[in-house]
């Protein structure tokens, strides 16, 4: 299978090409501001292929922590899509937040449990098929699974020569 990140995507075309060159995983994120252009390419995508012939990802950003199914919504309306097939808590920071299109700073205070709990009411409401997370480490993965009713799907993270992390893959 070949999948596209849509990281630093401006124009749909490169993600309808794919779509029709064979890649059916589409690796979104609300924080990437182009799930609204990812949605689009999509349409076109789904008039060849089936929606369950494709694998669709969107993640939730930690400045989105304090109402996880509004941010899900809103990205599965962007992507114009009926549910997400995973979806993934994009970085485990919670707290002292950076500026956001202009905003001051915000200081979100909300526990990983807290968010999870949320991740997990995503499943059971059937707007997603899995979740996950995503530039997680070992000790916070242990952690979560010492509460988590629904483990974590996926951890989705940096692995390349100069970045192997054996331990994070063993």
């Amino acid at each position: 299978r070949f999948g596209l990140g849509t990281w630093g995507v401006d124009n749909s075309e490169c993600l309808v090409s794919g779509g029709e060159q064979g890649y059916r995983l589409y690796d979104c994120a609300s924080r990437y501001e182009n799930e609204e252009l990812c949605g689009k390419a999509l349409k076109t995508v789904m008039e060849k292929v089936e929606r369950k012939n494709l694998y669709i990802i969107s993640k939730v950003f930690f400045d989105q922590v304090e109402d996880v199914e509004k941010a899900c919504r809103k990205s599965i309306a962007d992507l114009g899509v009926e549910y997400l097939d995973l979806y993934l808590i994009h970085w485990p920071v919670t707290i002292h937040l950076p500026a956001v299109k202009g905003e001051p700073f915000k200081n979100i205070k909300m526990p990983m449990y807290k968010v999870w709990a949320q991740m997990e009411s995503l499943v059971e409401k059937g707007l997603v098929k899995s979740i996950g997370v995503s530039n997680f480490n070992v000790q916070l993965l242990w952690d979560m699974l010492s509460y988590a009713k629904i483990p974590p799907a996926a951890n989705e993270v940096e692995l390349h020569p100069l970045c192997p992390q054996p331990k994070l893959v063993k």
